[in-house]
């Protein structure tokens, strides 16, 4: 686990940091600024979760976990839990439906709860300007935010007119 935690601070976590303190320390980014608050989410979120998906998916689940001490497999998580008996393990999981999971739903009220950090018309102004943030290529998420807001603040100053 600890190699997972350097991987994902090596790899994600000091980059984004360092691209963070940039728009704050270059007065680009307020925290006293609510729409830069928001649209700061807006953006980053989406960003930061497919690049998560990424890490797990490509970096994490095919790593070569090495023989320990211990009575768990050796070898690459998706193979480990996707081939179990190949390890001398056995598939202990089990189906569930689509019918079983509103069933949960419903009866936890998991699906009453508003799952998004932005109002509507606030979400939509910024989807007319990055339609998909999750397709920004980390390498130029300062220049999206900088468009983002520039085009928003252009936004709100001909709304004000």
């Amino acid at each position: 686990i600890e190699h997972w935690w350097r991987e994902l601070h090596e790899r994600l976590e000091q980059f984004y940091k360092h691209k963070l303190k940039y728009l704050k320390d270059q007065g680009y980014y307020s925290p006293h600024n609510q729409p830069d608050r928001l649209l700061l989410p807006y953006l980053f979120i989406p960003l930061l979760q497919h690049e998560l998906d990424v890490f797990r998916e490509i970096v994490w689940n095919t790593h070569r976990i090495r023989k320990q001490d211990t009575h768990l497999p050796n070898g690459m998580p998706d193979h480990v839990y996707n081939f179990p008996e190949e390890y001398g393990l056995e598939e202990c999981g089990w189906e569930v439906t689509e019918d079983q999971l509103k069933e949960a739903a419903f009866h936890s009220g998991v699906l009453d709860v508003e799952d998004d950090y932005l109002e509507p018309d606030f979400r939509a102004r910024c989807e007319a300007i990055i339609a998909n943030p999750a397709d920004v290529k980390p390498k130029d998420c300062v220049d999206a935010f900088l468009y983002l807001k520039e085009h928003f603040t252009a936004q709100q100053n001909q709304n004000a007119s």
